[in-house]
């Protein structure tokens, strides 16, 4: 059975980009954060959202989620949402805390309306009684920085839930962004679904619509939907709801989790998850810095292939004057990420201040730097430079 899949601007639709007179910046002088309360079965996957009751520009943030891990097996996919698609980070789950570091280089996090700053998939431990309840609360030690670089005051931190209750939920929308061709279909996974299931899709308050003429739905099976168009529309800044007939429903924001087929040695970085903003690049450059061996200070890089196609890519170490050092090639298949070291790139390479790393596909890439100390545990992105396609 085919159904209509209609989408639909989210709150009012007719702000543009940027339009928040109403809306930024008014009532508080400080930011409010608000976890969402969610419900999924017993070993299916709940999406908690990190939202602000005001906008408010964040141009950097550190933020730590404190679960329990009796409840929550594993963390899946963790989407950061920026009003011009720029924002990027590295989430890592360290035992009950997810720590995220993200960046929006013009401070763009957090201004809009109606639309979380993140989203985290959790998946639940199977056999866990109906009504068990954990809370999701944003840790006090967490930081978000104004444009100009002075921290936010937290005037308002209210923790979210999941409880284990029903049989609908939505484990995953593949692919999570980037646009959709005719031909092509948006595969939809969960549970509970039925053949009658509805699904609407949202817009982010202000951001471009796409040609959405004979979009269908499929239903495949009680875990599976797809979704496919005769016209190309893209999925970067929108989110899901699948409706049952018993009204039940669930709401879906989507981000590009990628595969790593072949994860870093190091483990600081095997175990991030990279943020992609849904940006990409047809040429990159990423600034580089002179490491001491002893320093615990390292630099690497993650990229990520959205599209359907395989795609080559040539990694390139210049030296402060623009002269190539060193150069190799990757492959990277449909959804697949590199997360790398940059010593592992080029082992035993040294790289001098003001080097640079040269990004050359064969088709648009997400890309993004990392930054981090292995003995404090941290890590920053680093926005590359060079032409990007939303």
């Amino acid at each position: 059975m085919k159904l209509v899949l209609i989408f639909l601007t989210a709150g009012l639709g007719l702000l543009s980009a940027g339009d928040y007179s109403g809306y930024y910046g008014g009532k508080y002088k400080g930011l409010w954060l608000e976890v969402s309360s969610e419900q999924a079965p017993s070993g299916g996957v709940a999406q908690v959202r990190i939202t602000l009751t005001e906008p408010k520009p964040i141009i950097r943030t550190k933020l730590y989620l404190q679960f329990d891990e009796q409840v929550v097996e594993d963390i899946l996919s963790v989407g950061a949402y920026s009003e011009n698609v720029e924002a990027t980070g590295l989430a890592t789950r360290r035992g009950n805390v997810l720590a995220i570091e993200a960046a929006s280089p013009t401070g763009n996090l957090g201004k809009m309306p109606w639309y979380p700053i993140f989203s985290i998939s959790v998946k639940l431990h199977d056999g866990l009684p109906a009504g068990t309840n954990t809370l999701f609360s944003v840790a006090d030690a967490s930081e978000f920085y104004q444009p100009d670089g002075t921290p936010w005051t937290i005037e308002s931190n209210k923790a979210g839930s999941v409880t284990v209750d029903g049989s609908l939920c939505i484990n995953d929308v593949f692919p999570g962004g980037g646009t959709i061709h005719p031909g092509e279909f948006v595969r939809i996974t969960g549970r509970g679904f039925t053949p009658e299931s509805q699904v609407l899709a949202y817009s982010a308050p202000g951001q471009t619509h796409y040609a959405t003429d004979a979009l269908q739905v499929e239903y495949v099976s009680p875990t599976e939907l797809h979704v496919t168009s005769g016209n190309p529309f893209s999925l970067d800044l929108r989110y899901l709801e699948v409706i049952n007939p018993d009204q039940s429903e669930k709401r879906f924001y989507t981000s590009l989790s990628g595969i790593d087929t072949s994860p870093s040695l190091y483990d600081n970085l095997s175990s991030a998850k990279p943020l992609f903003a849904p940006r990409a690049f047809s040429t990159a450059t990423l600034p580089l810095s002179a490491i001491t061996p002893d320093s615990g200070a390292f630099q690497g890089v993650a990229l990520q292939n959205p599209s359907q196609d395989a795609i080559a890519v040539r990694l390139e170490l210049a030296d402060p004057d623009g002269v190539s050092i060193a150069s190799t090639n990757a492959t990277l298949l449909p959804r697949e990420q590199l997360l790398k070291d940059i010593d592992e790139i080029f082992p035993g390479l040294p790289v001098a201040a003001g080097s640079t790393l040269q990004i050359q596909p064969s088709a648009p890439v997400r890309v993004m730097g990392i930054a981090g100390d292995r003995n404090a545990g941290t890590m920053q992105p680093v926005i590359p430079s060079g032409p990007a396609l939303n």
